[in-house]
């Protein structure tokens, strides 16, 4: 953690803050399976797609 304390020091106007509400959502996004997390991270436009190209691998 000595780069997120030297960042501090020379950026005193855009500190790195860590709030326990970040590690919390963290955390919770890392126990959700790799698909449901790539389907959330899709554009709206291809979630469909993915959606049904990833029940298909999963049928396979």
């Amino acid at each position: 953690m000595a780069w997120f304390n030297d960042w501090n020091e020379k950026n005193p106007d855009s500190p790195i803050e860590i709030t326990n509400k970040q590690l919390v959502g963290k955390v919770k996004q890392m126990a959700t399976p790799s698909a449901s997390r790539m389907l959330k991270a899709a554009p709206k436009g291809l979630r469909g797609r993915l959606a049904d190209q990833l029940s298909a691998d999963a049928e396979e």
